[in-house]
């Protein structure tokens, strides 16, 4: 859901019949219309169709929808002019604006760089000299974590030519549960479950023809698989006398081999064979590395 931004313009903006906009009489307008907005009863997550040719206060409205945070429906001034006659050219993006969540939103990210410099060898508090400096003296202990939720789920059913002809329908949905059950492999499908899917076929049915699906563009009901990669690097320095150092170091990406995978690849189309099936790797299986460096 979009966050609550202060509205506060900065600089100025030169309109179509060159007036300038300064940034306080902009942050005025769009003070305005967010106290308008409120009354309406705008609120997070709230969808705002703004219809304005001037591009300075297209961006008053805009930042204020944002302000209460609301998102912003951008229809052209020609859309919004042929109502009357062209009602589609405003109908169908409103329709398909759907913006509570966006195909992109990831709801909790965690990224972990530790790095540890361990206390061993020359000039730490253990194993300072002899062979113990040499055999566990100088190692150092890295690592990446990507942690992250799925992305949400966007559903289609095959085109419908009184619709456009593009596969931009979506179907209904019936109430079953989104979700298949299982562990995340036994969701996968593969050599040991070929027709496993990660999405149930029951929660969806297809749309009448010409009409719309009531399925919302995002679907955060259910998401695809989160994105879990841990890579290390150990690292060990020897010096060689006074300006010589030699550096061994062993990486060890996705060490936990943990597949990832990419959500609905081509299978999120309802009524197809492989509908709901996730089966594309992204990323690498585990890999080992080996480096030496010397430094002279």
């Amino acid at each position: 859901m979009p966050h609550v931004a202060e509205l506060q313009f900065a600089g100025s903006v030169l309109s179509r019949r060159g007036r300038l906009w300064d940034g306080g009489a902009l942050t005025r307008i769009g003070e305005r219309i967010a106290r308008r907005l409120r009354r309406e009863g705008v609120e997070p997550g709230s969808r705002v169709a703004i219809a304005v040719g001037e591009p300075a206060l297209f961006l008053a409205a805009a930042g204020a929808a944002r302000s209460l945070g609301a998102v912003a429906v951008l229809l052209s001034s020609r859309a919004a002019r042929a109502v009357g006659r062209d009602a589609h050219l405003v109908a169908d993006p409103l329709f398909d604006a759907q913006p509570r969540a966006v195909v992109l939103d990831v709801p909790h990210r965690v990224l972990l760089a530790p790095i540890v410099e361990l206390p061993f060898g020359a000039g730490k508090r253990w194993a300072n000299d002899g062979v113990a400096n040499v055999l566990i003296g100088g190692w150092t202990v890295a690592a990446a974590i990507t942690l992250q939720s799925g992305f949400p789920i966007n559903v289609q059913q095959p085109a419908d030519s009184r619709l456009g002809g593009a596969n931009a329908n979506r179907p209904n949905v019936t109430g079953a549960e989104l979700a298949t059950p299982g562990s995340f492999a036994d969701r996968l499908a593969s050599a040991d479950h070929p027709s496993a899917t990660w999405l149930n076929p029951a929660a969806f049915s297809l749309a009448p023809a010409g009409t719309f699906g009531n399925a919302p563009r995002a679907i955060t009901d259910v998401r695809g698989p989160g994105w879990y990669v841990v890579d290390t690097a150990f690292i060990k320095n020897t010096r060689l006398g006074s300006r010589k150092v030699a550096q061994f170091k062993l990486e060890a990406l996705n060490v936990l081999n943990r597949p990832n995978v990419r959500t609905l690849q081509g299978a999120n189309t309802f009524g197809n064979a492989n509908f709901g099936q996730t089966t594309i790797q992204v990323g690498f299986s585990r890999i080992l590395q080996l480096m030496f460096r010397l430094t002279f």
